[in-house]
């Protein structure tokens, strides 16, 4: 399916198997909601470093071996079985959605990393995916 979305006048295509593009969080900050590439993990994985101590809090990460890492998102990026967007402000890797299509619904969930929380993007984010659904339930 190939989507169009307007930023700034800019407009930009991309091809995902549900439309997402860019949305506009405030006059002067934009965010995008792309398919997760290869070209993102890396960008992920600094991210989640960057994050490391929030997330040992939160009892998700003890320690992560780039190794391990790369090769667990590059085989689901390659299986296609969870859909995962990449959030982006401006360049930089902001977080991520993951939507798993089961046979009756779906199961949602985001991550963001420490600095771009509490600044509404995963509300807007979540907003777009939800909006961009069919009518079967959501497990978030």
């Amino acid at each position: 399916m190939l989507w169009a979305f307007a930023t700034h006048s800019n407009i930009t295509e991309c091809t995902t198997k549900r439309p997402f593009g860019a949305f506009l969080l405030t006059k002067y900050s934009v965010f995008k909601l792309n398919p997760l590439n290869e070209l993102d993990i890396k960008d992920m994985f600094d991210e989640v470093q960057r994050s490391r101590n929030s997330l040992v809090e939160l009892g998700w990460l003890t320690t992560i071996d780039w190794r391990l890492f790369y090769h667990h998102y590059q085989s689901i990026i390659a299986q296609r079985k969870i859909d995962i967007f990449a959030i982006r402000v401006g360049t930089d890797y902001a977080g991520q959605v993951e939507i798993n299509d089961c046979v009756d619904h779906y199961v949602i969930g985001y991550w963001l990393g420490e600095n771009y929380r509490r600044k509404g993007i995963a509300t807007q984010a979540m907003k777009q995916v939800l909006d961009r659904l069919d009518g079967r339930d959501v497990i978030a």
